[in-house]
């Protein structure tokens, strides 16, 4: 069976202060699963923490720059929905706005 090509496989979120934006890219791979890969462009101070929350996955924390996430695997007709948790290291926390990459069936 072919693989459908991926549509709208990509999305950029603006940050506050110094995390910088998000950048979210669906990938598709020959096998029929996806993966989600989101790097966050910013550096902020030592200490900072940021969580990938994922309908439908573990939380995923990273506590280092560079703050880069991966899921996989992933199927190709199942939307994305996620959202980044964001604490300084100053203890201040802010959560995105949910972000969406479909599926092929939606």
């Amino acid at each position: 069976t072919p693989i459908p090509p991926l549509q709208n496989g990509r999305a950029s979120v603006k940050l506050p202060g110094d995390w910088g934006t998000a950048e979210a890219f669906r990938i598709r791979s020959p096998f029929g699963k996806d993966s989600l890969y989101v790097v966050l462009t910013g550096r902020p101070a030592a200490g900072a923490e940021a969580t990938l929350q994922m309908d439908g996955a573990d939380p995923v924390t990273m506590k280092e720059y560079p703050y880069e996430f991966t899921i996989y695997p992933w199927a190709m007709d199942r939307e994305m929905k996620f959202t980044l948790r964001l604490k300084t290291a100053d203890g201040q926390v802010t959560e995105t706005q949910p972000v969406v990459l479909s599926g092929d069936n939606e």
